[in-house]
């Protein structure tokens, strides 16, 4: 690194020569196991109507509610009561494993030069570099899994109906 500051006509010549043999060896295994054993019970869905009452209406068009009184007392269009009853059985039992090897090598070489208030000056910087880089890799990745899952999401007993 090479600076001028306040030089006039001043040269700044900077060099930065790298000549390198870098060698690796890596020697080893990655190994990466997984087992799964999984048993999800989710219940069961007792007898009964599948919706519950979500076709029961009261009233008819153009009839209030019961006990919805003075507010709505001639005023309504449509008065409809519903309940809606919904199962959902989900089940996702996921397994996974991973195994990698990796040699990396990053020879850097740099050179700075810089003039500064220094009219008519030259700033010069070169880096030369030559790098041999031999990378042996010996081993192996290996990844494995096992997965066992027995899932039971229930079943509809006694004499389920649909409205």
């Amino acid at each position: 690194m090479t600076a001028n500051v306040l030089s006039p006509g001043a040269i700044s010549l900077a060099t930065a020569d790298q000549s390198s043999l870098l060698q690796q060896t890596l020697l080893g295994d990655a190994l990466a196991a997984s087992s799964q054993d999984s048993t999800i019970s989710q219940g069961e869905t007792s007898s009964g109507d599948l919706l519950g009452s979500a076709s029961q209406t009261t009233g008819t068009l153009g009839e209030p509610a019961a006990g919805t009184g003075a507010v709505t007392s001639g005023t309504s269009l449509l008065d409809i009561a519903a309940d809606l009853d919904l199962d959902l059985d989900l089940a996702a039992p996921i397994d996974a494993a991973i195994a990698a090897n990796a040699n990396i090598a990053a020879p850097i070489d740099a050179a700075v030069s810089a003039n500064i208030l220094s009219p008519d000056a030259v700033s010069l910087a070169t880096a030369n570099q030559d790098s041999v880089l031999i990378q042996t890799l010996q081993g192996t990745a290996s990844a494995t899994t096992d997965q066992s899952s027995l899932i039971d999401q229930g079943e509809l007993t006694g004499g389920a109906t649909t409205p």
